[in-house]
């Protein structure tokens, strides 16, 4: 049975190199193959009275796309998150500091 799992193994690690998994992270921050508009916003939390600004960064489509909450955390700063995230179209909201 050990052998048969060892063959497997081996077997998943030849096809993931051959299919270029293993290859190094694209570049998240080279411009993708859509344009992307970004918007600025101030929202209101009226429970605690408090404006909240955030960055929207969205492709040019009227197509619904998946949206990630960029949260950039103490410190740290909207702008650290690049315009686009390449061929994935998503839209990407994150609160400005």
């Amino acid at each position: 049975m050990r052998s048969l799992a060892a063959a497997v193994l081996a077997l998943l690690a030849v096809v993931l190199l051959a299919s270029g998994a293993a290859s190094a992270d694209p570049d998240y921050a080279a411009p993708g193959a859509f344009t992307v508009r970004q918007i600025e916003k101030t929202w209101t939390d009226d429970a605690r009275q408090r404006e909240i600004p955030l960055r929207i960064r969205s492709p040019e489509s009227r197509e619904r796309v998946p949206v990630i909450m960029f949260s950039h955390g103490l410190g740290g700063s909207s702008s650290s998150w690049p315009t686009s995230a390449g061929d994935s179209r998503p839209a990407i909201l994150s609160p400005r500091a």
